[in-house]
């Protein structure tokens, strides 16, 4: 392929609005492999990408918002917590903070899934037990048995592989439980 084929982005106005397209440019080629002329493909993504800017922006403030105010509610469950005698609604109490926690910490789990998704993949050889012996010590090693050879590689990203390993690590079936722990 020469500098003219493959896909590239392009943006313009047009009546003073900014328009992105998606441009695929293919080589037509005839006997012998000659190059005849080129197909080009104009898809207009304009739309898509404002939706994508917009479900981003969305995403921020909801977890930022989620992440305040139940921080905030943490902060009384704990007073409260402290200040209470009866042992019934100590436990309650708990159960409260700890589902709070949870989603304190899911909010997290989904921003750094979602930092991992928006850079740009890189693939290379990566040696999958040193990556699984990296993340598995932040679990339980009495509860995670995962024998990998030495010698396994992958052609990955390991961003995204360690991303995997480490959400599959942590919604793994408690033990004796049948049911993913989340």
């Amino acid at each position: 392929p020469t500098e003219r084929t493959g896909e590239r982005r392009v943006s313009t106005y047009a009546d003073g609005e900014r328009l992105t397209f998606t441009v695929v440019v293919t080589p037509l080629t005839g006997p012998g492999e000659t190059t005849l002329g080129y197909t080009v493909v104009l898809q207009d993504v304009t739309d898509e990408l404002a939706r994508k800017q917009r479900l981003a922006v969305l995403n921020r403030v909801l977890r930022h918002n989620l992440r305040n105010d139940l921080t905030v509610v943490q902060g009384y469950l704990d007073e409260v917590r402290y200040r209470t005698d009866d042992p019934e609604l100590e436990a309650m109490l708990g159960t409260a903070a700890d589902e709070t926690a949870s989603l304190l910490a899911l909010g997290e789990k989904a921003r750094d899934i979602e930092r991992t998704m928006d850079r740009d993949v890189s693939v290379e050889p990566v040696a999958v037990h040193e990556l699984l012996d990296a993340v598995l010590a932040g679990f339980d090693a009495d509860r995670v048995a995962l024998p990998v050879p030495d010698d396994i590689q992958m052609e990955t990203d390991p961003a995204l592989l360690r991303t995997a390993l480490s959400n599959l690590l942590a919604n793994a079936p408690a033990p004796g439980t049948g049911q993913l722990r989340v």
